[in-house]
């Protein structure tokens, strides 16, 4: 029987589930692959909807009308596979622990990350591992799925490069700091980020296959050449007047330009109001991204006041060099193709659960240069809803 991923609304054609996870796991691993971690994130997005393998679920989409409830919750069943296979049979800890990020991305990928243990000292995430899996439809969807997506042994195989790739993640981590809390904290961000690369690479091809659009084609990257140029000579022309102030914003600005060739690193500038900060560190920024092959820029701004003069700023420096997306605190962004420029600023404002956001398709912030509020800042960090987990990726 063919398994049914999703049903496109405009010509009603359906998209085999096998595609799908494959598709998915494709994405995955070449987001993965920039963190050293390809194959958990490649494990993960070939795994996430092994639930829709039943006929029940394949029904329900040939038949169900909008808003209809399915037949039965799909995300548990592969992370409960994951579980019985991997976790429970862990012999060393980066087994278990691969396993259980493993568990909790699946499970989690419409619903944010399940906690281990709540403040009422119960595990809601074991409580999902411990579901029936007759109405799951258990035995039918991981039978399906073996046949026809990819057999137990590959997925072991993927599993134990998995195990590899996040044993040399917590050694890094572990070299970092001697604090277990940090530790802790720094495998919680591991997961998360894995969370996003599923979330993304799923809605990703779910949006391509609405639109007809292939998922695997490649957007120009921002050309900070050209912002560079544009900047340099936009900074000639209005940036070189005489007098003591605008002496010390020179040097200032090209403090901030000779700091552009040091390694990749934290740096900090304390400029008094006035002293041309937003020119100075634009100037860094265009310069070390194109030094590093960076593919976004963050501008991070704490107050709504001043959010359209950055933002203006920005757009007469660089003119049409790249587009600048700007993301107010209490406006979605209104369009697929604004999600896809290249500038975005991003602007911090105060910490909060949600993030509002453009439509449940939404493209994925692949963006060069991105302006949005701090509580979506935070939110990409801290928040359980998946349609803000989504843009962690985008920020990493």
């Amino acid at each position: 029987m063919n398994m049914i991923a999703h049903i496109r609304k405009m010509d009603n054609t359906a998209q085999p589930l096998a595609e799908h996870c494959r598709t998915v796991g494709a994405l995955c691993a070449k987001a993965g692959r920039k963190i050293g971690l390809e194959k958990t994130a490649q494990l993960i997005g070939l795994m996430h909807d092994m639930g829709k393998a039943t006929a029940d679920f394949a029904a329900y989409f040939m038949t169900a009308e909008d808003g209809a409830a399915s037949p039965h919750n799909h995300a548990p069943t592969w992370a409960i596979y994951a579980y019985r296979r991997w976790f429970l049979k862990a012999g060393a800890r980066k087994e278990k622990l691969t396993a259980q990020i493993v568990c909790l991305c699946i499970l989690g990928h419409h619903s944010g990350l399940t906690d281990c243990l709540n403040e009422m000292g119960q595990s809601p995430f074991l409580e999902s591992m411990m579901q029936n899996e007759d109405k799951l439809r258990y035995n039918e969807a991981a039978a399906w799925y073996a046949e026809n997506v990819v057999p137990p042994e590959q997925l072991d195989e993927l599993f134990h490069a998995a195990c590899n790739e996040i044993s040399a993640c917590v050694k890094r981590i572990g070299g970092q700091t001697d604090a277990a809390s940090v530790r802790m904290f720094e495998l919680g961000m591991l997961a998360r980020m894995l969370l996003s690369i599923l979330i993304d690479a799923d809605r990703w091809d779910s949006a391509c296959f609405n639109y007809n659009a292939d998922p695997f084609q490649e957007k120009n990257a921002p050309d900070w050449a050209r912002a560079e140029e544009t900047f340099e000579s936009f900074r000639r022309r209005n940036l070189c007047g005489v007098g003591a102030i605008n002496a010390v914003r020179a040097e200032i600005s090209d403090i901030c330009c000779a700091a552009a060739e040091a390694e990749r690193g934290i740096f900090t500038l304390s400029v008094p109001t006035g002293g041309g900060k937003t020119y100075s560190s634009l100037r860094y920024a265009l310069k070390h991204a194109a030094k590093n092959g960076m593919q976004r820029i963050f501008y991070i701004i704490p107050y709504n006041t001043i959010l359209d003069q950055n933002a203006a700023d920005i757009r007469s420096a660089l003119g049409d060099s790249v587009s600048i997306l700007e993301h107010h605190s209490d406006v979605a962004i209104p369009s697929e193709d604004e999600q896809r420029v290249g500038i975005v600023m991003l602007y911090l404002q105060a910490l909060c659960d949600s993030w509002m956001r453009a439509s449940e398709a939404a493209i994925p912030m692949h963006a060069g240069f991105t302006d949005l509020p701090i509580r979506c800042w935070f939110s990409m960090r801290y928040s359980r809803c998946p349609s803000t987990a989504r843009h962690f990726l985008s920020a990493r």
